[in-house]
């Protein structure tokens, strides 16, 4: 849906709506409303003039902190890894692609293969993690300025590459990449994590 009053008259339904069921069903967020939004910012083109590399992040995303010493060795011989910041489609969620590949691609297609996704959430989405029995990473929930945010890494499903894994990755070196990111994004936040 590219028509711009369009896309703000779905994005004011959806929050009402939101709004609304939260009241209905009684949530303790209710009392403090989504704001209704008055606009969008602009679809950013795909391609590589969206993609971002490490040596020039995407500002206020989960990139923006993203230097190649970050980066994990995937040692994968046919292209170079590379952070793209995925432009944020709320105030409560900021994604981090990390892909290998060719990220000069030109066939239109954001280049390159995902392997990893860091994903910060904040505000109603983090404290959802934060009070979950079965989701909670109490090392990756924390409270920074007074608000809830959450740290997590999504790898793609084996099943079908095209779908990101829904829990965090529980392999011993997607554990040390959530922390080396997770802490890295804490530290530029000035809400360091506890060593």
């Amino acid at each position: 849906m590219h028509n711009p009053d369009e896309r703000l008259a779905m994005a004011r339904l959806l929050v009402d709506m939101t709004n609304r069921a939260r009241a209905r069903f009684g949530c303790a967020e209710a009392a403090n409303a989504l704001p209704v939004p008055s606009e969008l910012p602009e679809i950013p083109e795909v391609g590589r003039l969206a993609a971002s590399g490490v040596d020039a992040p995407f500002r206020g995303t989960a990139c923006s902190f993203v230097k190649p010493s970050l980066l994990p060795d995937y040692e994968w011989e046919r292209g170079e890894e590379w952070a793209m910041g995925t432009p944020q489609p709320s105030g409560l969620i900021s994604i981090c692609d990390i892909r290998t590949g060719n990220r000069d691609s030109t066939d239109g297609d954001v280049p390159g293969r995902p392997r990893k996704a860091f994903v910060m959430y904040e505000g109603p989405l983090a404290r959802a993690r934060h009070e979950s029995e079965k989701y909670s990473l109490p090392e990756y929930d924390v409270m920074c300025h007074g608000e809830p945010v959450s740290y997590r890494l999504y790898t793609p499903s084996e099943e079908d590459p095209a779908q990101w894994d829904k829990d965090p990755a529980d392999q011993p070196s997607d554990s040390d990449f959530l922390d080396r990111f997770a802490h890295a994004a804490a530290e530029r936040a000035g809400c360091p994590l506890p060593e």
